[in-house]
């Protein structure tokens, strides 16, 4: 039985075994509606009421712990890990093999894996 998380999101099976191992400190989703309602709160009020608008920390739901899991069985191989923050960075300097220079995307700074299992 595993520990408690905030949310758990899908993964290669790979880039799980990157983090596992502690080579892979970052995971990137892409700007999308799915991510947006995962991630971020809905504003309440004001000018953007009703949509998620970042600006700032708090914009962020607060979410620590999350289960990544390598497919969609409940056998499937996973880990839980301690997450610093997301965020959504533009990449200009250090740009991921899957992306360009400008894109940007939500993210998740990987502070420490809690568990790991069904490996």
């Amino acid at each position: 039985m595993s520990m408690n998380y905030d949310i758990e999101l899908k993964i290669e099976r790979k880039h799980l075994n990157a983090i596992i191992s502690g080579e892979k400190v970052e995971d990137y989703r892409s700007i999308k509606p799915f991510y947006f309602q995962k991630f971020c709160v809905k504003r309440t009020e004001g000018e953007h009421k009703g949509k998620y608008f970042i600006a700032t920390p708090e914009d962020y739901k607060p979410i620590k712990i999350i289960k990544f899991m390598a497919g969609y069985a409940k056998e499937s191989p996973y880990a839980i890990v301690m997450i610093e923050k997301i965020r959504i960075n533009t990449f200009v300097n250090f740009i991921p093999p899957q992306f360009k220079k400008g894109h940007t995307c939500f993210t998740i700074f990987i502070k420490k894996v809690l568990e790991i299992g069904n490996l």
